[in-house]
């Protein structure tokens, strides 16, 4: 654990990238956590953007075992590639910014900023994303309407 918190601060990306994609990381950063919180010692930003951002796809729903790999854990099927994944990750970031009032075309160019993209880009995965959405959405409201009827 203090080799990642040199690397961060170092900026050494490689060291950071090795011990991201070790099955044991995951485990040491929520011992980190527990261990610092129970004994009413601060959580370093790391860990704690590291949390945050495993929680973030837990509440976007995502399965736990995208967001944190135990040690002996098999991880399941990834349901989409890494580019769809980052592609929805910049529709989820530039929607929630709609909904708190920005134009379109600014939360777009705030994801593409975000999401180190041409604009053109995120704007595809942008409306990729709203018209899969829509779709989804008319599909289960008419299934409600449907089961509804089927009540009456």
């Amino acid at each position: 654990m203090e080799s990642m918190l040199m690397a961060h601060e170092t900026g050494d990306h490689e060291t950071i990238d090795r011990i991201w994609k070790s099955e044991l990381f995951d485990a040491a950063l929520m011992h980190r956590f527990v261990t610092r919180t129970n004994e009413g010692r601060p959580v370093e930003t790391w860990v704690a953007k590291a949390l945050s951002e495993r929680f973030e796809k837990l509440l976007r729903g995502g399965l736990f075992e995208h967001s944190f790999h135990l040690p002996g854990r098999p991880l399941p099927p990834r349901p989409f590639s890494k580019t769809a994944e980052k592609s929805l990750e910049l529709h989820g970031w530039a929607n929630a910014l709609i909904l708190d009032g920005a134009k379109v075309t600014d939360a777009i160019a705030s994801a593409a900023t975000k999401y180190s993209t041409s604009y053109e880009s995120a704007r595809a995965a942008y409306y990729f994303w709203k018209k899969k959405w829509a779709a989804a959405s008319k599909k289960s409201a008419k299934t409600l309407e449907q089961r509804n009827g089927a009540e009456d």
